[in-house]
């Protein structure tokens, strides 16, 4: 493992780096910083208002899987370390060329972390603007040097000062993040919003803690390229409180499906959901059914819900292995003969009469059962009320056949009967075994199933 640490004379009373500047250009092969390489190096070294010391190299780069090390940047690592060693990282887009950095360090055993300041980020808390602004990709670290100069002149020492004194007490945020809008984010239950350039939403998120999560998406991004892509187009942040826990998963549930934000793909509406229908009759052969999420369904003879029908598929063959069940009974599999799983011993031979189809449907039924569609445990619709026992606000919400309805304070407004399965799955686990009328409590809540 390669390790160098920071000289602690290189550190200023308040415990930040001095002025100690290595202003830094890579070359990259591509712009995904968890699986793209770098494969060149300047540097340009700087301490206070002299120029100490260039290096540049480039870096071959073989073909290689995401996890592997190359071994031309292990040989120069610990020369790159000596160098970045005591020093603030200057540059454009550093989220960027930090994320890269570690990456390559990360693969080869190594886990330092750099103070930075991005350029880019700077101009922004400084209000400013450079017309005909050069691509960060063609600017040589002479040229960052400039361009600090550029900024230091136009903003004024007193405000360039305190625009770097931010950046580094709050390295994470994303270059087009007023630290304003993180500062007024509670660190309490609620939804999140992250808008990019015409207010187009990127996200939408929950949390417990709003403030601790909105930070935890900057600060790890370099370890996905999607959260990374995502956090340089962020450019402001809004929030909605709620109650608590449930309260939130409710409105983000709810909110992702409304507005459709650009970046949430798991919890988009479907239209339609499937299922395996199975009677329990030894004879019957199960079946993948369709259901409307805008109907009420009989959840009598159904088997799970799955977003496709393959899926629905994929669990019945999971399941045909676990209990040895036939393929061919299970409808999965046609023609004449055993089934393929007979042959590699997965099936006890339903298919050529060596085991009933009693039997063959009674470790059916057994494989199914945790699979099964639970119907609505209540006559009519009810009232769930979730209570914050730190502050004794309360929350109530509207539910029906499993369907949320919406917050009973906005009755108005209340959405129409839709069958969704993450909501549903949701209520599941927050109502399991609770009969109407019961309380109960859950990690720091308490919940109450009522009547409206």
């Amino acid at each position: 493992m390669v390790s160098v640490k920071i000289n602690k004379q290189n550190m200023d009373s308040a415990g930040q780096l001095d002025n100690r500047y290595a202003f830094i250009r890579l070359q990259v092969t591509g712009v995904r910083p968890t699986s793209d390489r770098i494969r060149g190096i300047e540097l340009l070294l700087r301490d206070g208002d002299q120029v100490v010391s260039e290096w540049s190299v480039e870096i071959p780069v073989p073909n290689l899987t995401t996890s592997e090390a190359n071994p031309a940047f292990a040989k120069l690592a610990s020369q790159l370390l000596v160098r970045l060693a005591g020093r603030i990282l200057v540059g454009r887009n550093m989220r960027f060329v930090s994320a890269m950095l570690r990456n390559e360090l990360r693969r080869i055993g190594s886990e330092d972390r750099f103070k930075v300041i991005c350029l880019s980020r700077l101009m922004n808390s400084c209000s400013l603007k450079k017309e005909g602004a050069i691509h960060s990709s063609q600017l040589t670290p002479q040229d960052l040097i400039s361009e600090l100069e550029w900024i230091k002149e136009a903003a004024g020492d007193d405000r360039l000062k305190d625009a770097i004194g931010e950046q580094l007490r709050y390295q994470s945020l994303p270059p087009n993040i007023a630290l304003q809008d993180i500062q007024r984010l509670p660190d309490s239950p609620g939804v999140y919003y992250f808008y990019g350039d015409q207010r187009r939403l990127l996200y939408v998120g929950k949390s417990i803690q709003i403030r601790t999560r909105v930070l935890s998406h900057f600060s790890d991004d370099h370890r996905e390229n999607r959260e990374m892509v995502m956090s340089r187009q962020v450019s402001s942040v809004e929030f909605t409180e709620c109650v608590g826990e449930l309260s939130a998963l409710l409105l983000e549930a709810q909110q992702v499906k409304q507005l459709r934000p650009l970046y949430n793909r798991r919890l988009r509406r479907l239209n339609q959901l499937y299922s395996v229908c199975w009677t329990g009759e030894p004879s019957h052969t199960p079946e993948t059914v369709t259901l409307s999420t805008n109907q009420p369904f009989k959840s009598e003879h159904l088997f799970g819900l799955f977003r496709s029908q393959v899926k629905a598929e994929q669990a019945l063959r999971k399941q045909s292995e676990r209990h040895e069940l036939c393929l061919k009974v299970l409808g999965l599999e046609r023609g004449k003969g055993s089934c393929f799983g007979y042959q590699l011993g997965r099936c006890k031979g339903a298919c050529i009469g060596k085991e009933t189809l009693l039997s063959h449907s009674q470790r059916l039924h057994i494989a199914l059962k945790t699979l099964k569609v639970q119907a609505w445990p209540f006559p009519d619709k009810v009232l769930l009320t979730e209570t914050n026992l730190k502050n004794g606000h309360s929350q109530s919400h509207l539910i029906q056949q499993w369907c949320y309805l919406g917050d009973v304070s906005q009755l108005s407004s209340l959405e129409p009967v839709v069958f969704d399965l993450d909501i549903y799955r949701l209520l599941n686990q927050y109502l399991k075994g609770q009969t109407l009328f019961s309380i109960w409590e859950k990690n720091g809540f308490q919940y109450h199933l009522g009547l409206l």
